[in-house]
């Protein structure tokens, strides 16, 4: 009889390979490298339907950045939750995975917003805003949104911790604002304590325009 995949994985045998695979790999994270794949997928996306056209049809490019990227954007931050909840976060390769999620992205919102017929958009509206259920709704006229913003509505704190030196401050208030109006306390996301602490961060950030100390020092284990 053929064995499912699950079965196959379930052997002893291949579980004494794979145990051997990763005890020479000692900082391999499965997470990141899930990370890395919705990347890589999204760079791939099939952005050109009629090849000796420049124009390309708007309602096809639509599917591309509704359907098809935004189903790799949400794979990609539920791998990056995991990787919170049952491993150790890589400050840095959280910062890089994210960063490079934010360029990936930005391009295929702009191809679907630089489609023929499509409506003006103004540039400062991040690509996080342009969502399928935020049409219609106040994504579509939010300003000064950012990684960040949406990082933090995700519960990915680490991430903005590291990286609110490149907030401004008008970025900061805007993802304090998404935060208070989308923030709701469910299993899996971060404790409201993680939360306050985050908030924290931001608010200083824009009364101050730096970090005390004992703020700093609240966040020293969470990287």
């Amino acid at each position: 009889m053929h064995q499912r995949v699950a079965d196959f994985l379930a052997t002893a045998r291949v579980g004494a390979r794979l145990e051997a695979c990763l005890s020479r790999q000692p900082t391999f994270n499965p997470y990141t490298c899930l990370m890395k794949a919705s990347i890589l997928e999204m760079k791939h996306l099939k952005t050109v339907r009629h090849p000796c056209n420049n124009n390309q049809p708007a309602t096809y490019l639509a599917d591309i950045w509704y359907t098809q990227t935004w189903r790799l954007i949400w794979q990609f931050i539920h791998h990056a939750k995991l990787m919170g909840k049952y491993s150790k976060v890589d400050r840095e390769t959280l910062v890089e995975l994210m960063n490079e999620l934010d360029r990936a992205a930005n391009h295929l919102w702009h191809v679907y917003t630089s489609a023929e017929c499509r409506f003006a958009v103004d540039d400062d509206v991040h690509w996080s805003e342009m969502r399928f259920e935020g049409r219609g709704m106040y994504h579509h006229v939010q300003k000064y949104g950012s990684i960040q913003a949406f990082a933090l509505e995700n519960g990915l704190h680490s991430f903005v911790v590291a990286t609110v030196k490149t907030m401004t401050k008008a970025q900061i208030k805007c993802a304090l604002l998404v935060d208070e109006s989308v923030f709701i306390e469910r299993p899996g996301l971060p404790t409201w304590e993680d939360l306050d602490n985050v908030r924290s961060v931001l608010k200083e950030f824009t009364e101050t325009g730096g970090l005390t100390i004992p703020l700093v020092q609240r966040f020293v284990g969470w990287f």
